[in-house]
């Protein structure tokens, strides 16, 4: 049922710097409303700890000068109709919180250009996503959902997506034509041929505030380092997963925060650089 992770495509995390620059690429991070800050400066910093070499948050003009501060290696740029431009000229693209424009059209729609960028969309900025609108990013997309939030997509019952995630992940990845990840403590990724991934006892404390929004900067800095989607999701999920156990160790198995997971983010690719095998499981 469950595919395994490639040793030799883990080991591509820590490409020497001086042929790696030019393959790095860039994210773009996109978020609306005053309450998206944590989750930009959380899910771009993570994609700069996973080796992106640049970094565009786009957000309200009430949070500029906050995130400029906050994150002084990021380009800041308005939250506009220009973000099919910014995204044309980015590797990676990751709509996240409060994604509903306010005149009721997602994000999204602005955020989407021609071109190569991969994108992932997170809970927020699915709302309303039709299979045909999935579609159109011509197999570049990630969807990143819990359990609940996969329910709803689908108008299924969540005790109907508790019993079958893996069945229900199965099924919105083949009608969206894109990688699903179902986040839960064990989470499924599913890609739009079947191909499936299991995370196996990730820590309980990965179930905290930003610990989603550190995961889509992960898999949006692989992307941006040209790794394909399906290999970047299933990549960023062993990351994070792996982050989450170096923290439970070092801190406790509950009460740490998921900003203490970006300085662990680079610790991991290290160690799996030099790995014979693959600690943990997936």
């Amino acid at each position: 049922m469950s595919q395994i992770i490639d040793l030799p495509l883990v080991k591509r995390l820590q490409r020497p710097s001086h042929s790696d620059k030019d393959g790095r690429g860039r994210v773009l991070v996109i978020g609306e409303g005053l309450d998206a800050a944590g989750a930009l400066l959380l899910s771009g910093t993570a994609a700069l700890r996973t080796g992106a070499r640049e970094l565009q948050i786009a957000a309200p003009p009430g949070l500029a000068a906050s995130l400029g501060v906050a994150v002084p290696e990021a380009r800041i740029i308005p939250l506009d109709e220009a973000l099919a431009g910014a995204a044309a000229q980015s590797d990676a693209v990751v709509v996240g919180a409060s994604s509903t424009a306010e005149d009721g059209r997602p994000t999204r729609q602005f955020a989407l250009a021609p071109g190569g960028a991969a994108y992932l969309l997170m809970a927020p900025a699915m709302t309303g996503l039709k299979p045909a609108e999935a579609q159109a990013f011509g197999g570049r997309l990630v969807l990143l959902a819990s359990l609940a939030e996969m329910a709803a997509l689908r108008g299924r019952g969540q005790d109907e997506v508790l019993s079958e995630p893996l069945e229900i992940a199965r099924e919105v990845a083949a009608a969206y034509q894109a990688v699903v990840i179902m986040n839960d403590r064990d989470s499924q990724i599913v890609g739009a041929d079947g191909r499936a991934w299991q995370t196996a006892g990730n820590v309980a404390a990965l179930a905290t505030g930003g610990s989603g929004d550190v995961l889509a900067g992960i898999i949006a800095g692989l992307m941006a380092r040209g790794f394909a989607p399906v290999d970047a999701a299933v990549i960023g999920a062993y990351l994070h997963g792996r982050a989450g156990w170096r923290l439970s160790h070092d801190v406790g198995s509950v009460g740490f925060l998921a900003r203490e997971l970006l300085e662990e983010i680079p610790l991991v690719m290290t160690d799996l650089s030099t790995a014979q095998t693959l600690p943990g499981s997936l």
